[in-house]
């Protein structure tokens, strides 16, 4: 009886502390013309190359039809980095949408992507480029909050 009570005891724990990961940090917001709006946080480091290393899971949207999306990072400037924000159909693969490089403390893009899984990251390099001039050997902790809408 003791192990149970621990059991449902942990189980009610871990519900309400959730597990650290960055999803959604409000539900997903119905706007104008059936949109949604989700909003995440993500703490990671940039590293001495420009690289951003994730903590946890990294912003991911799923887009159910294709159409208009509208993406918006506000963070704390980093003296020594520009930023971009990009719109990936998948990790790895070619920024879809590409906001103007700069130092923040917002960046925004919109346009159109495909249906399926989108990863919404701020970026300290382009093209294998480091965006940074110079960033301490143990990397800086570097937090962002993005909302994106879209269908």
């Amino acid at each position: 009886m003791i192990a149970r009570a621990l059991v449902v005891t942990a189980a009610i724990l871990v519900s309400a502390c959730g597990n650290g990961d960055s999803g959604p940090t409000a539900p997903a917001t119905p706007t104008s013309s059936a949109r949604l709006a989700e909003t995440f946080t993500a703490r990671t480091v940039v590293g001495p190359d420009g690289a951003v290393v994730y903590y946890s899971d990294m912003p991911e949207v799923v887009v159910r039809t294709a159409g208009p999306v509208d993406a918006t990072a506000t963070f704390t400037p980093v003296a020594f980095c520009t930023f971009q924000l990009c719109v990936y159909a998948e990790y790895g693969s070619t920024c879809e949408l590409k906001s103007e490089r700069g130092p923040g403390p917002t960046l925004s893009v919109s346009g159109t992507v495909t249906a399926g899984r989108h990863h919404v990251l701020v970026d300290a390099r382009s093209e294998g480029v480091s965006l940074c001039s110079s960033v301490p050997t143990g990397g800086a902790p570097f937090t962002y909050h993005v909302t994106v809408v879209h269908p």
